[in-house]
């Protein structure tokens, strides 16, 4: 069953962040649930050893679910409802 991965602050919408150093310090149970694409699960070790490299890389944040206006500084800057309402509908997925 997909999970709420967003939230409506006014007039925007904004999707879920995980703090990249707690998401690599949880169980491989939560980090897949919240970490793996459209719930396919994928090995938790392939997961963090990717936040791992993303860290090396600067980056502080990290989305769930897929963002098109995410910078991993800061997180989700923020969708409009009308722009997220149909990026919802043509998120990519795997196949």
């Amino acid at each position: 069953m997909p999970t709420t991965r967003w939230s409506i602050m006014g007039e925007k919408v904004f999707h879920f962040v995980l703090p990249l150093r707690e998401a690599i310090a949880v169980d491989d149970d939560t980090l897949c649930f919240f970490l793996s694409p459209d719930g396919d699960i994928e090995p938790a070790a392939e997961i963090r050893a990717d936040l791992v490299i993303r860290q090396a890389r600067g980056h502080r944040w990290v989305a769930i679910g897929h963002c098109t206006n995410f910078d991993p500084a800061t997180g989700c800057r923020g969708h409009s409802r009308d722009d997220f309402a149909h990026a919802a509908l043509v998120a990519p997925r795997k196949v």
